[in-house]
């Protein structure tokens, strides 16, 4: 279990620590206490730790901080893997710091030329793929180097095909401090760690107790076919009825994860037809309907979210006690994403997984790769067939 530090030891401007106290965020986790005297000591942060952690706090709260104490020109770029995460790093800023009256800009496709409209205090954020799109293509030209350039999900986002691409935005944009979060130190990044930025670069890298929080979820897996996991899906609602109930009662979420568009559109239909309520999140959706996505789920008003691997990333929903496994992944780093939606910040949660034998594989290689024990539940027969 971490040690916990009081906010109001780290200097942050008072009104900030008591618009958080108010929102009870009074303690800070091991990463945050590490990461936000760094950033506000002007240092270069390169973090990479489990989910439910406090990633996004830690860059938040000093980023409100200095825009606030900065008098004239402020800038920061906060550039993210999905829409939705944008969204919610928007909403945070624009809750944490309405007191202070910080300007903080979603920008995605279809706005125009935003640059005629920054203003000299501002702060952007949008996905990595469409800021490299119109930094590039469209030739943003910046007269003053950025404070902040800011890089979330960086494993997911930051892949080498990419990465020549990010330096030119590197180059234009100029920035003073450069933020990067991830789950994973991957070989990419060790150009940075060992390049121009190692003289004043704070490196935070969870080694010890990295997959800590996944035992605070109970693992369990049922072996079926894979062409009736839907099926399987369906009983396993009649027989963990009360389960489900309890889960909506008590305010908790249950998220269903599948590998596909098409079959995250199938599971959602048959849901509808059991009378379950539920919302749906994948590629392909416009703004406005990932938008009242999100906030069906954020507010309660539906507590069943289906969802490819986009709400997998970073999402920080409310309370999520189950997360399922319709599909389960063939790659590790995306199985520790699924399970960080549940376990935050140390709750308890429950990961279910539908597993067909060819997917064995993959469960073990998790079982491995973080000594987590998944247990065998009880096997469904045909008989019990809806």
């Amino acid at each position: 279990m971490s040690s916990f530090l009081e906010l109001k030891h780290l200097g942050l401007v008072n009104w900030l620590i008591e618009e958080c106290n108010y929102k009870k965020i009074c303690f800070l986790t091991n990463l945050q206490q590490a990461c936000i005297p760094a950033i506000l000591e002007k240092k270069d942060v390169l973090v990479f730790s489990r989910t439910g952690t406090g990633k996004t706090l830690a860059f938040v709260l000093p980023l409100i901080h200095v825009f606030y104490t900065k008098k004239v020109h402020f800038s920061a770029f906060i550039l993210t893997s999905t829409f939705e995460i944008s969204l919610q790093i928007s909403e945070i800023f624009k809750n944490l710091g309405k007191r202070g009256e910080i300007e903080c800009n979603l920008f995605y496709k279809g706005q125009g030329d935003i640059q005629k409209n920054l203003k000299p205090k501002s702060c952007l954020i949008s996905t990595l793929k469409y800021m490299l799109n119109i930094i590039i293509k469209k030739a943003w030209y910046f007269r003053k180097p950025i404070d902040f350039l800011v890089l979330d999900e960086a494993d997911t986002v930051l892949k080498i095909s990419i990465f020549s691409k990010f330096s030119l935005v590197l180059k234009k944009l100029r920035p003073s401090q450069i933020l990067i979060f991830g789950l994973t130190l991957t070989k990419i990044f060790y150009s940075l760690i060992n390049g121009k930025y190692k003289k004043n670069l704070f490196v935070f890298n969870e080694k010890s107790s990295k997959y800590s929080l996944l035992s605070n979820s109970t693992h369990e897996y049922i072996i079926c076919p894979l062409d009736n996991k839907l099926e399987y899906l369906k009983i396993l609602i009649f027989k963990k009825k009360k389960l489900f109930i309890d889960i909506k009662k008590n305010g908790g979420i249950i998220l269903i994860f599948t590998n596909s568009k098409k079959q995250c559109v199938n599971v959602f239909q048959n849901l509808n037809l059991l009378k379950i309520k539920s919302i749906k999140i994948h590629k392909g959706l416009n703004k406005a309907q990932r938008i009242i996505a999100t906030q069906l789920i954020k507010t309660g008003k539906i507590k069943v979210l289906i969802s490819t691997d986009i709400g997998s990333r970073g999402l920080d929903l409310p309370d999520v006690k189950m997360v399922i496994n319709l599909d389960f992944p063939n790659n590790i780093k995306t199985f520790l994403h699924r399970i960080g939606r549940t376990s935050r910040f140390f709750k308890r949660g429950k990961c279910l997984n539908l597993i067909s034998r060819n997917e064995m594989q993959y469960l073990n290689s998790v079982e491995n790769f973080t000594g987590i024990t998944f247990k065998g539940s009880q096997t469904i027969t045909k008989k019990e067939y809806p």
